[in-house]
């Protein structure tokens, strides 16, 4: 089996005749933390819901786990181990803090690991187990964050894709989130692809990445060497 979990081959989608993504490549190793940096409408949001199977591939393919996933229902994609953690998206409104973690481990058979998974998030993020009985809807805008990534690795995760996690977020929030993955990174070797504007925060937990301009990558790199480059001082980013 190949070191990449996840492969976008020429990649290009479309919202009518609006193109969104253009002949997108980029690729995610096992045990990474890959992010794609780009300005708002630059296509990042339309990557993450391509992968996941929500918006159609006009051409080209994706591969996850070396199998060509491009034209297979969204549930299946979940169930295989791709997982979206988004706080505008990501849980349950109406239903509890419990539920919704509870309805994220719907792959964990076994009672126990379940209860171990719970209190590694509970130890995590401890306002989560004061909210056990609260509806998801009524969180802040950093408890939903929490809840998303939370419901995301309980589960028999294989990559962890993270939709703008800091979006919203105050910085004290924004720090506790960043050193929970980082956490979560480095304890469990969990693949992760962090999707984001916050250029510092997310770089300084990746390993390798991409810069997303307009529907087409415009820049690629290892993190040391992404950060000194012209391309992030660029006022659009």
């Amino acid at each position: 089996m190949s070191n990449i979990i996840l492969q976008v081959e020429n990649l290009s989608t479309s919202y009518g005749r609006i193109p969104m993504l253009m002949g997108v490549n980029m690729s995610v190793h096992k045990g990474s933390v890959c992010t794609v940096l780009g300005p708002n409408g630059a296509g990042k949001s339309t990557l993450v819901k391509a992968i996941l199977g929500l918006v159609r591939a006009d051409k080209g393919k994706i591969i996850f786990m070396d199998q060509d996933v491009t034209h297979v229902p969204s549930h299946k994609r979940i169930s295989s181990g791709i997982h979206v953690a988004s706080p505008a998206t990501g849980t349950f409104p109406k239903m509890t803090v419990e539920t919704n973690l509870r309805l994220g481990a719907y792959n964990v058979d076994d009672k126990n690991i379940l209860e171990q998974r719970l209190e590694e998030v509970f130890h995590s993020f401890p306002i989560l187990k004061n909210r056990l009985q609260q509806k998801a809807g009524t969180l802040s805008g950093g408890e939903r964050t929490m809840l998303s990534i939370s419901k995301a690795i309980i589960n028999d995760t294989k990559i962890l894709i993270l939709d703008e996690p800091s979006l919203g977020l105050a910085p004290i929030i924004v720090e506790e989130v960043f050193r929970f993955l980082k956490k979560l990174h480095d304890e469990r070797e969990l693949t992760i692809m962090l999707v984001e504007q916050n250029i510092n925060k997310a770089l300084s937990i990746s390993n390798f990445g991409y810069v997303l301009q307009k529907g087409q990558i415009i820049y690629e790199g290892d993190t040391s060497v992404l950060q000194d480059s012209d391309i992030l001082k660029n006022p659009v980013m």
